[in-house]
């Protein structure tokens, strides 16, 4: 994988000022490569509590561990900037999951391990094992019915709630390097929604990201072309990798 292939495989889908806005990432994206940029690690020792904060992202590839590999040597990318023109519905962009407030990383896991509840236009994530407390506090709520269904972080992302996917990363953008390429998030709140439609599927577009109160859009992140892998900080391991030490190494 080259600047020139994914500059190409850009050329199949944009031009005029969308294809500069791309290139421009695709170009900074290799600068920052080929630039000897490394994250300051934490200095954790087992058995101590992991802590995120508004400057790290997550990122799940599903039930597909063969992804990794891909990662660990290229970095996280967009499918269409490998050649892969599927039609997606968020396109030329990596889907995250951003994090809104310092949280042990234990917490964080089993708020979006529960479920997403719905009730009179209201939305409320329910804890991994909290669906009780919360039947019991609606005893004292006048509505007419509740919904629940799993978080979307549940669908991509290791869980406690499903054991199907069993890797995801932990990324740190606290850096001026990290920020540049932030600041192509398509969902951010200042970016331009008629410029946030071209990465997205045709019957999408219009004010899909307008939607967003209360909703896992309410969460993600969609950033133009990829982010390196020197801004993966840790990995995060469903149950089965964490139980088997020939997969964690």
């Amino acid at each position: 994988m080259n600047i020139l292939e994914c500059k190409s495989y850009a050329s199949r889908k944009y031009d005029g000022e969308i294809k500069k806005l791309v290139d421009s990432q695709i170009d900074n994206f290799f600068e920052i490569e080929s630039s000897n940029f490394k994250l300051e690690r934490p200095k954790y020792e087992i058995g101590d509590d992991v802590k995120i904060s508004t400057y790290h992202f997550l990122h799940g590839i599903g039930k597909n561990s063969d992804v990794a590999d891909f990662i660990a040597k290229h970095g996280i990318l967009s499918k269409e900037a490998t050649g892969d023109m599927g039609n997606h519905a968020f396109q030329f962009v990596v889907g995250l999951w951003r994090v809104k407030e310092d949280i042990a990383l234990a917490d964080y896991i089993k708020n979006y391990s529960g479920m997403i509840v719905t009730y009179d236009d209201k939305i409320e994530q329910v804890p991994y094992k909290k669906l009780d407390d919360f039947v019991e506090k609606m005893r004292n709520v006048d509505h007419w019915l509740w919904k629940a269904e799993s978080s979307m972080e549940i669908r991509f992302m290791p869980s406690l709630a499903r054991d199907v996917n069993q890797i995801g990363f932990i990324l740190n953008l606290n850096s001026k390097e990290g920020q540049s390429l932030l600041a192509n998030d398509i969902n951010a709140i200042n970016f331009d929604k008629q410029i946030s439609d071209n990465f997205i599927r045709s019957d999408l577009k219009g004010n899909f990201f307008n939607n967003k109160d209360n909703t896992f859009l309410n969460r993600a992140s969609y950033i133009i072309f990829g982010l390196n892998k020197c801004f993966i900080e840790g990995i995060i391991v469903g149950r089965i990798v964490e139980n088997n030490q020939v997969l964690l190494q």
